[in-house]
């Protein structure tokens, strides 16, 4: 439906991001029940799946790949950038997609949590992940519509 790859294409790229400094960022839509529950699935998957359209024209290159990692819930994985431009790059995206999503019945906000470091083996990589998951319950406890996480110093 999004369009975005799954878990299976996730371990399929793991090699791209072996021995490297990656970022990665949970993303996940605010209050997605509630287009659900007031409007209907159909509509709720409209809005989900303008998400992974947005990703796909606009943000995925070679170096920054997104996948459904569940309901609603996207995962973002960026190499080869320099420091401080993933944080930068997602703080654009959640701002852009906001503007972009006024004119629906209901704007469509996102809480995004992510975190970096290097990734010597999938176990490393699946503990990035859960503290990127981690750092995107905070930004939902703390108001959501944020982007909160940490850079490796």
């Amino acid at each position: 439906m999004t369009g975005l790859y799954n878990r299976l294409a996730l371990r399929e790229d793991f090699p791209n991001y072996s021995k490297q400094e990656v970022g990665v960022a949970m993303i996940d839509l605010d209050d997605f029940k509630r287009f659900n529950d007031n409007y209907g699935h159909a509509y709720g998957d409209l809005v989900l799946t303008r998400l992974g359209r947005y990703l796909q024209k606009d943000w995925m290159n070679e170096h920054l790949r997104c996948y459904r990692y569940g309901g609603d819930e996207i995962l973002i994985i960026a190499y080869g950038l320099e420091d401080g431009d993933f944080v930068k790059k997602l703080q654009i995206f959640q701002a852009e997609y906001a503007k972009l999503n006024q004119q629906l019945k209901e704007p469509a906000t996102l809480s995004i949590g992510y975190a970096t470091g290097a990734v010597a083996d999938e176990e490393e990589l699946r503990k990035l992940i859960q503290l990127a998951d981690n750092y995107l319950y905070q930004a939902k406890r703390q108001g959501k519509n944020q982007v909160v996480g940490a850079e490796k110093k």
